[in-house]
């Protein structure tokens, strides 16, 4: 069956005249959900995407230094946050049974440790160097893995996490330090009312919604 001709394009041209009726929008997260272990879903309330225990409002405190200096990284994760149908790309540390999280949409594509990009999907096809987790490749788990935290800062615009080894996780504030948005070419920067303290917490599980 042949499909509505110019449907695509119409609809492109419509999304485009929401996007700019809207404006830019944040992808810095702060309204969090997480899964309440006392109050497990009934097996006929459980979707096979959705969670498993009723979902209540996640307001933790801003993380400051002397709540993550000196604890180990025993995981990581690019890819925490759901919305059921698909994930955010939050980047995650796990320490001991709590996961540092940044929640910023496709996180990867903001930080930066080493002077390498968490993830880059575009960087072979435009010359960018090799970002840690490319494809199926992930060289990251094993450069973090067992190093402590030795500083921590964030503030609204930027993050600085160093490791024992020396390593560095960050967030700079000037968009020019990140690759742009594919497509539209446009920088990846905070917009006025964005504060990354309000989108980097401590998570008891890694399960956010």
């Amino acid at each position: 069956m042949r499909g509505i001709p110019f449907a695509g394009r119409t609809l492109q041209w419509i999304s485009k005249r929401q996007r700019e009726r809207a404006g830019p929008i944040s992808l810095l997260h702060s309204e969090i959900m997480i899964p309440d272990p006392s109050r497990p879903l009934p097996p006929d309330r459980r979707g096979p995407l959705g969670p498993t225990h009723e979902l209540i409002l996640f307001e933790p405190p801003i993380v400051t230094a002397d709540v993550v200096v000196g604890r180990e990284i025993t995981d990581v994760s690019v890819g925490l946050g759901t919305y059921g149908m698909g994930g955010y790309g939050y980047f995650g540390l796990k320490l001991d049974e709590e996961w540092l999280v940044i929640a910023v949409g496709g996180a990867g594509d903001w930080i930066e440790i080493d002077g390498r990009m968490v993830e880059d999907h575009f960087a072979e096809e435009n010359g960018r160097p090799k970002p840690w987790v490319y494809d199926d490749e992930d060289e990251l788990r094993s450069h973090l893995r067992a190093k402590k935290v030795a500083g921590f800062e964030v503030t609204p615009r930027s993050l600085r996490i160093g490791l024992d080894n020396g390593s560095k996780i960050e967030i700079k504030e000037d968009a020019a330090a990140r690759h742009p948005y594919p497509g539209n070419g446009e920088p990846r920067r905070f917009l006025p009312e964005d504060d990354l303290r309000r989108a980097v917490f401590l998570s008891p599980t890694d399960e956010i919604w």
